[in-house]
């Protein structure tokens, strides 16, 4: 117990404080610990296959170790990259995370996961995933094959419940503001250009004689007030 703790404990300086120190050529001394991997959630995807893979997924990489060595491997970490496929530059780092740690002596093997959550520009990418392990009373990173990948967004329907959801928020909050703008504006506007009703007396000759005026053009009004009668 106390070994596994001290392991974790240098597992986890040598990501926060000192990752860059952890050289991935000293690793190459370890020729009988092959690891291989698989995609959970993409069985059919093989290690020759490009991997089609959606912003907001989580990917989990299942490893399979064995120890062929004369001497006890300790798993400690996992970690890796995201790649350029044609400079094999690195675009953006995995977050690294400890594991076990898991103690192989010889002629043992060793199953876990990884987890990957997905939040990339869409592009192609090379999965590049390392093991961190303690070997010669080193702390050595494994590099395994890559995968190629290609990233992209998920495209939302025009059907999607939460799209539909904005489009009926959307659409009711426009009609809200049509209608508060109707009542400032446009009811006043079309209360002031309505037509007035002339008022109509009966004279007592029984002919009818309009006595309101108002609904005439300003200007007919102003000249039959100034008509004089002969």
């Amino acid at each position: 117990m106390k070994f596994a703790t001290v392991l974790a404990g240098l597992f986890a300086s040598a990501c926060v404080s000192a990752a860059p120190a952890i050289d991935p050529n000293v690793a190459k001394e370890l020729i009988k610990f092959p690891v291989e991997y698989t995609l959970v959630e993409y069985p059919d995807v093989g290690a020759r296959d490009v991997a089609e893979f959606n912003n907001g997924d989580t990917i989990t990489l299942q490893y399979s170790v064995s120890n062929q060595e004369d001497k006890e491997v300790s798993l400690v970490g996992v970690g890796g990259s995201f790649r350029d496929p044609t400079n094999n530059q690195i675009k953006t780092n995995l977050t690294a995370a400890a594991i076990g740690p898991y103690v192989l002596a010889p002629g043992q093997s060793q199953t876990f996961v990884q987890k990957v959550p997905l939040n990339l520009i869409p592009d192609n990418y090379l999965l590049t995933p390392e093991v961190y392990v303690f070997y010669n009373d080193e702390m050595k990173a494994l590099s395994i094959r890559g995968q190629l990948a290609v990233v992209s967004d998920v495209t939302i329907s025009l059907f999607n419940p939460q799209l539909l959801f904005l489009e009926l928020v959307l659409a009711a909050t426009v009609a809200g503001l049509a209608y508060v703008a109707y009542q400032i504006w446009g009811a006043s506007y079309f209360a002031g250009t309505a037509p007035v009703a002339p008022k109509i007396r009966k004279t007592a000759s029984g002919s009818t004689v309009v006595s309101d005026a108002a609904w005439l053009p300003d200007v007919h009004v102003k000249q039959k007030k100034s008509k004089k009668v002969d």
